[in-house]
């Protein structure tokens, strides 16, 4: 499995989620932004679908917003093997 995946965030555009070692990092196309989110301490939650169809992908470390990704339906299905990816490399990590 890949890496790394991109998908279309519905307020900022093309993002590309990448999984490192012990990192993952978050690059936003339009304005080249990115967010680096450190896997041992990261919380990881979803919320959705809301009454549109998205759904928020939140990455947080110690009770802070990190970065957060807004999908579509077709995002999320996108996103869900890679997500299952990144917990599965963070429950290394911690054990």
């Amino acid at each position: 499995m890949s890496t790394f995946v991109e998908v279309e965030d519905q307020l900022i555009g093309p993002v590309v989620l990448d999984l490192q070692p012990t990192v993952v990092e978050v690059f936003r196309a339009r304005d080249g932004a990115f967010r680096r989110v450190h896997l041992a301490p990261m919380h990881l939650e979803v919320q959705g679908p809301n009454k549109k169809g998205f759904y928020d992908v939140v990455f947080s470390m110690w009770g802070n917003l990190v970065t957060y990704v807004t999908v579509d339906g077709d995002g999320y299905a996108l996103l869900h093997p890679w997500l299952e990816q990144v917990l599965a490399r963070q429950a290394e990590l911690r054990s």
